[in-house]
């Protein structure tokens, strides 16, 4: 079960939760990211087969992927806001 529409305008990612785990998406920089840039996103999660959606960083040159947002199940059926820092210490 996926959104009625998009959060804003006409298009959004989606992906089938039931039955099918471990999707990867990567969106990618080119270059490095200002220090202190955020990434901020809309989210729907909404169903009973609703697993986890994480968001993880990786600086370049290191093979370590960092969680920043983690949410897991059902989340009601609306759009969520998330908020992730990005370009700093992983530590910040």
């Amino acid at each position: 079960t996926g959104p009625e529409g998009a959060y804003s305008g006409n298009s959004y990612i989606y992906t089938e939760a039931s039955g099918a785990f471990d999707k990867d998406f990567i969106l990618e920089t080119c270059g490095a990211v200002p220090l202190h840039s955020v990434l901020d996103f809309q989210y729907h999660a909404y169903g009973s087969n609703m697993g986890t959606f994480e968001v993880r960083t990786q600086v370049e040159g290191n093979d370590t992927w960092t969680p920043v947002f983690q949410i897991s199940g059902d989340q009601g059926n609306q759009w969520h806001a998330g908020h992730v820092c990005l370009g700093g210490d992983p530590g910040e």
